[in-house]
Formats: C-alpha cells, structure tokens, sequence
C-alpha cells in the first residue's frame, strides 16, 4: 500500500502532466490557426501583408502556453525538489524569456 505522501506525490506529477500537454496543444493550436490567417491574408483579393492582429494573437496564445509550461514546473519542484531544481537560477532555463513574452503580450496596444 502507498503512503499518503507517495499518492500526493503521483497525483501531483499527474496534474503537472497533464498540465504541460494542454500547453502543448495551445501551442500547436496557435501556430496552425496563425500560419493559416497568415496564408489566407496573402492569398486575398488585395494582396496585402496580414495585418499585426495574426501576430498579436499567436503572441498572447503562445504566452499562454507558456505560463502552463512553467505552472507544470512550478507544481513538480514543490512536490519534489531536487537539488539541481532548488540550486538552479532561473527555476528552469526558459524562465526568462516565458516572463518577457508574458510581460510584452500584456503591454501590446489594443487594436479595433
């Protein structure tokens, strides 16, 4: 039989799992959705550039994503750190740009 800590534990490394997939699939959702408004806005009538609303979406979608990315992390190191885990600064190597891709998202001007 399992102790409680160890149920937690797998429960809790379950919850990250599945945390990381549905940031996966955010992530792969928006990169189609971005790469067919882009194809669509070059192939129109007016054959101009898409305009920025495509890249301020996949930015705020891809920003998502990464806060889910780095929950999953979060949750595994307060279930069980390591030491390589604690002593690490930055928590995990793509802390840095999840924040400033999360910060620029946020302070883009909206458009009509």
């Amino acid at each position: 039989m399992m102790s409680l800590a160890a149920s937690l534990r797998l429960v809790a490394q379950s919850i990250a799992t599945l945390v990381e997939g549905i940031g996966v699939v955010i992530d792969a959702v928006a990169v189609v959705l971005a790469t067919v408004r882009f194809v669509t806005g070059l192939v129109a009538p007016l054959r101009t550039l898409p305009s920025d609303s495509v890249r301020l979406g996949l930015g705020r979608s891809l920003a998502l994503a990464l806060e889910f990315l780095l929950g999953a992390d979060i949750l595994r190191t307060a279930v069980e750190p390591s030491w390589d885990e604690i002593g690490a600064w930055p928590p995990s190597p793509p802390f840095a740009p999840r924040s400033t891709i999360s910060c620029n998202a946020k302070s883009q001007p909206r458009r009509a």
